[in-house]
């Protein structure tokens, strides 16, 4: 699956995107949108997937979020970025322990200088990770969750909880899952006074037969 997404939408499945706009139609692109949307309600979301290191070896070093910044080396550090050779490059090939001291492995363009030099002090004491097990396979955790486990269920008090502080209260709708979807539907209208009465539909400039019926 890992390698079709990347085929059609690039190395990093489009996540580099702002927006969503410019990935290929289809399945992928509605759930990437789907983020993006989330984004805009106040919730970090597209940025709250993070990888756990432990070999390196299925980490980009510039495009993943593995550092503790909660941002991408590429997006934390641009000059450095721009000046690298080899911008897809895996964790474990950039980035090497040798006798217990850390050591990047760099393919510059041109020779660092001025802020480039500031920037790579910089970024460097971030870096520093346990010994990387070449054995073991790099995980990923969810930040917004205290387990660091992504749950639809959890995102879903999340998103309630960010919209019920957005909202004015009389806006405020719980469904109540003992409850038929239809009657749901049905009282969410009522609270936000959109059922297709006589007042509505007129303040609309919807033409009815008659006036006569005030339902």
């Amino acid at each position: 699956m890992k390698r079709v997404i990347s085929a059609f939408h690039g190395i990093d499945g489009g996540l580099s995107l702002n927006s969503g706009l410019g990935l290929k139609r289809g399945m992928w692109e509605n759930i990437i949108g789907s983020g993006f949307v989330i984004d805009k309600i106040g919730i970090d979301f597209s940025k709250s997937f993070v990888r756990k290191v432990a070999s390196g070896n299925n980490i980009l070093f510039w495009h993943d979020i593995w550092a503790p910044y909660l941002k991408s080396l590429k997006d934390q550090f641009l000059r450095l970025y721009a000046l690298e050779n080899q911008k897809y490059y895996k964790l474990n090939s950039r980035w090497l322990c040798d006798n217990n001291v850390w050591v990047g492995n760099w393919d510059w363009r041109l020779p660092l200088r001025g802020r480039s030099v500031d920037n790579l002090n910089n970024m460097i004491p971030s870096l520093i990770l346990p010994p990387l097990v070449d054995d073991s396979n790099d995980s990923w955790k969810w930040v917004l969750s205290p387990k660091g486990i992504f749950t639809v269920k959890y995102l879903s008090r999340f998103i309630d909880k960010k919209l019920d502080t957005s909202l004015p209260n009389e806006k405020i709708m719980h469904w109540n899952p003992w409850l038929p979807k239809k009657v749901n539907i049905f009282i969410w209208q009522v609270v936000l006074d959109q059922l297709p009465h006589l007042e509505n539909l007129l303040a609309r400039d919807v033409l009815v037969d008659s006036d006569l019926c005030h339902l």
